[in-house]
């Protein structure tokens, strides 16, 4: 024999309550002080916002934008002083490579070979002779 299928009707014994009158003149005279206030705090922004301004063109035309000017001034003369020494050191440093430490350096070569502290053609030549002994060769008819 088949289950039934249950019967579900609750009974609630609900009754909606009555709808109770809206008084809302508390309501709208709030919205109205809110509208009122607002106004005077915005007003309050514009009287401040206009004083803000009148100040500060006040400090700038006043002595703020000859400082600022005074300064700057001062910035750029230092900087034009540091790359006017940078370029200065530059060129002495391309004169020095160009002339001096190249002549000092062959200056220093020159002594260094006629003293013989740098003997690598000596030694090469000795090499040279050396080899051609050995091995029964004359310098002298091959050289021309």
């Amino acid at each position: 024999m088949p289950v039934p299928n249950p019967i579900y009707e609750p009974v609630w014994n609900l009754i909606p309550p009555p709808v109770p009158a809206v008084n809302d003149t508390g309501y709208v005279k709030s919205l109205d002080e809110m509208k009122v206030k607002t106004s005077k705090v915005y007003e309050n922004i514009k009287t401040e916002t206009e004083a803000l301004r009148k100040r500060k063109a006040e400090l700038w035309g006043g002595g703020m934008r000859k400082d600022t000017e005074e300064e700057t001034g001062k910035i750029n003369t230092g900087l034009a002083g540091a790359w006017a020494t940078r370029e200065k050191n530059y060129e002495t440093h391309k004169g020095n490579l160009g002339g001096v430490i190249s002549a000092a350096i062959a200056a220093v070569t020159v002594a260094n070979l006629n003293s013989g502290l740098m003997t690598s053609g000596r030694n090469t030549n000795t090499a040279l002779g050396g080899v051609c002994k050995v091995h029964g060769i004359y310098l002298e008819k091959t050289q021309g």
